[in-house]
């Protein structure tokens, strides 16, 4: 069964993907718009490599806990939610715990980041694409009102539309796109390890 899932992640789960991935302020889904769906459960590991992505039902209804475990075996916490857009299945990932050998002040200051990773597939493999920044900065740079966005140092860019707008973009640039204008490249394959 083919499901198609945007991963909206939490800016410092960079370090867990390969490329550059486009960061944004807001979610892609109101909590209202947010649900579980049990064929997520369970540990899927890359085909390329050691990563691996565990989600696992949490105690607030709607919401999976997300354990991201890259290459090196560093691990990242997230809370993530299922949504649609379009009839299709988006996956709203954002900030979980926090590493607690981080001192109050470094806490304070870090700020909740989210991406969108596309999953072309749940079955029988989880096929993920990432919103890549490059196209994105591309398209801003054509159309400067395409999606509001703020600079964010190092000329890197984060997007700051609010939840409706983002979905918008998604729809148009993403979704609606054909292949070679996709914000969405970089497919990644997963299989299921552990349910």
């Amino acid at each position: 069964m083919k499901k198609r899932i945007c991963i909206v992640m939490f800016y410092t789960a960079v370090i867990f993907l390969s490329g550059c991935i486009q960061p944004s302020l807001k979610p892609l889904f109101n909590e209202d718009e947010m649900f579980v769906d049990p064929n997520l459960f369970g540990v899927w590991k890359a085909v390329d490599s050691n990563e691996t992505w565990e989600f696992k039902n949490a105690e607030e209804a709607g919401i999976y806990e997300l354990v991201i475990t890259d290459k090196k075996g560093k691990q990242g916490a997230f809370a993530a939610a299922l949504g649609e857009l379009e009839g299709e299945l988006f996956l709203n990932i954002f900030p979980g715990q926090f590493n607690e050998e981080k001192n109050d002040y470094y806490n304070e200051l870090v700020v909740g980041m989210h991406t969108c990773i596309w999953v072309k597939q749940i079955e029988p493999c989880l096929q993920m694409a990432i919103m890549d920044t490059g196209r994105v900065e591309e398209i801003i740079e054509k159309d400067a009102n395409a999606v509001a966005h703020i600079e964010i140092g190092d000329d890197r860019i984060a997007l700051a539309a609010d939840t409706n707008d983002l979905q918008d973009f998604v729809i148009e640039y993403g979704i609606e796109a054909d292949d070679v204008n996709s914000i969405f490249e970089n497919l990644s394959e997963f299989t299921k390890v552990q349910n």
